[in-house]
């Protein structure tokens, strides 16, 4: 993709929306998994932090570049990372404990694959909503059972 005309020194403005975004959620999101205690807490943080950090570089490049006549055919190498993530939280399912966590991240970061929808992400985020929602919402029965 040719670069587009050049801002500056400072970030697009879709790069300081992203990073807003990843300080009010994604920050707090990985603290909470570490607090919860346990590798396999720690590693859902960690592995939707590598997403994230792998989308953040998409977009600065989509931000800095004209969009490709072959996309997303052109963006494969760009979208890599992402999908690195993707599978990753995908591998990291395991039964036990946490296995609801691993899987709500697992549904959840594969919303990544926004980056190369057109015309726009929205229904893609929200077909994956659902299924994190499903596994999300079994940890909270679980756990308000508990304290009844």
């Amino acid at each position: 993709a040719a670069p587009a005309a050049s801002s500056g020194g400072a970030a697009a403005p879709q790069v300081a929306a992203f990073d807003a975004y990843c300080a009010s959620y994604l920050e707090p999101f990985v603290a909470a998994c570490d607090a919860l205690g346990g590798p396999e807490a720690s590693a859902c943080g960690e592995v939707v932090k590598e997403g994230w950090a792998a989308m953040r570089g998409f977009i600065v490049a989509a931000a800095a570049c004209k969009k490709p006549a072959n996309f997303p055919g052109d963006c494969l190498a760009l979208i890599k990372p992402c999908q690195a993530a993707m599978k990753k939280a995908g591998d990291a399912v395991r039964r036990g404990d946490w296995e609801c966590h691993q899987k709500a991240v697992s549904e959840g970061i594969q919303c990544c694959a926004w980056l190369v929808t057109s015309p726009g992400p929205k229904d893609v985020v929200e077909s994956y909503i659902g299924g994190q929602d499903f596994w999300a919402n079994k940890i909270r029965v679980k756990y308000t059972r508990g304290r009844s």
